[in-house]
């Protein structure tokens, strides 16, 4: 129990798959603290990690691509899966390198979030001194336009609603003073 007096609750049994397509549903069983027991879907996916870019004259680099659940072309920070054995900094420069052709000097890993309805840890880097050092290198369903964002313009995207990776952004920000 908590210092608050919150329970945790226990798993019973082992996940059961429900959907297994480009994304994974897993069904969980909990008993919560007083006997009760309950099932909850989850999403499974490995570890992701998303960049917050800035290039020596302090603009963000960012993407635009179309996201089948909004059904529209959206601004995002690049980013992307963790591959099995793969670190966060390597998975965040690989990220970056090959969805802008952005290289990173110095990186910091600030932190991770862990969506509820999910199995997954989001991690939040960011990468300095990012300058172009090579094309893009895009997944075959991967149509990436890379966009260079003042920090002003990445503030009006964040607080329009429509960004993509809203909340790692105001993480990586608030990371550098920067909010």
């Amino acid at each position: 129990m908590t210092s608050d007096g919150v329970a945790g609750w226990e798993q019973v049994g082992e996940d059961r798959p429900v959907y297994a397509g480009y994304t994974r549903v897993v069904r969980r069983r909990m008993r919560q603290a007083d006997g009760r027991e309950s099932d909850w879907d989850l999403v499974e996916s490995p570890d992701s990690v998303v960049v917050l870019a800035l290039t020596p004259a302090r603009q963000v680099v960012a993407i635009r691509q179309f996201r089948p659940g909004p059904d529209r072309v959206m601004p995002s920070l690049p980013g992307g899966l963790i591959d099995e054995g793969e670190s966060v900094l390597d998975a965040a420069a690989r990220e970056l390198l090959e969805e802008t052709g952005y290289v990173g000097e110095r990186w910091d890993v600030v932190t991770r979030t862990t969506p509820y309805k999910s199995t997954e840890s989001r991690w939040v880097t960011v990468a300095h001194d990012c300058l172009r050092s090579a094309p893009q290198s895009l997944d075959e369903h991967e149509d990436i336009a890379v966009c260079l964002l003042s920090l002003a313009q990445l503030r009006d995207e964040l607080r329009s609603g429509g960004f993509g990776t809203t909340d790692q952004a105001y993480l990586a920000l608030d990371h550098l003073g920067l909010l």
